[in-house]
């Protein structure tokens, strides 16, 4: 009987237990927390401190919230800034051929129609694509990872008249 309460309570503190103790976080990495409670928006800012159970994060100037890891869904680092240089790049290409074709072929008239698409796309590709290229270098974008530690994951599962434990890494 000792033994099955014993278990009982591995089984329902331990994962709680875990998630406290898994995440190891710089002070001042910028962090996302979202939050289990789907009601409740995430925080965004910079780890100020961290204790077994919780982290502090700077939120704004002066603006700091403590957060149970325990109460968080997920915990996410950034990773830095990156510009979608290539993405803007092929956007232009393609809207720029596709325009450059329809505006060829309505100025040319008879048999030369397929010429003026031909090279109405060939110029609005090109300027496209470098307008495309520009554009996404200065549109940038955050690159979130999960936490160091962040998927550890113990769950307990019945097997016979025991249980097992699971711990993907």
């Amino acid at each position: 009987m000792r033994r099955s309460v014993l278990l009982l309570l591995v089984a329902l503190l331990g994962p709680a237990v875990v998630a406290a103790q898994r995440v190891s976080l710089r002070s001042g990495a910028r962090v996302r927390a979202t939050p289990a409670d789907q009601n409740a928006p995430y925080l965004m800012g910079m780890v100020i401190g961290q204790t077994a159970d919780s982290i502090s994060i700077l939120i704004g100037p002066g603006d700091t919230a403590r957060v149970s890891l325990a109460s968080l869904e997920l915990l996410e680092v950034s990773r830095g800034r990156r510009a979608h240089l290539a993405q803007g790049a092929g956007w232009g290409f393609v809207i720029g051929a596709g325009a450059g074709a329809g505006i060829g072929a309505a100025t040319m008239e008879g048999d030369w129609r397929g010429l003026g698409a031909l090279l109405g796309a060939g110029g609005g590709a090109l300027a496209g694509l470098l307008v495309g290229a520009v554009v996404g270098s200065y549109v940038q974008s955050e690159r979130w990872d999960a936490a160091p530690g962040w998927k550890l994951n113990v769950s307990f599962l019945p097997a016979g008249a025991g249980l097992r434990v699971s711990i993907p890494f």
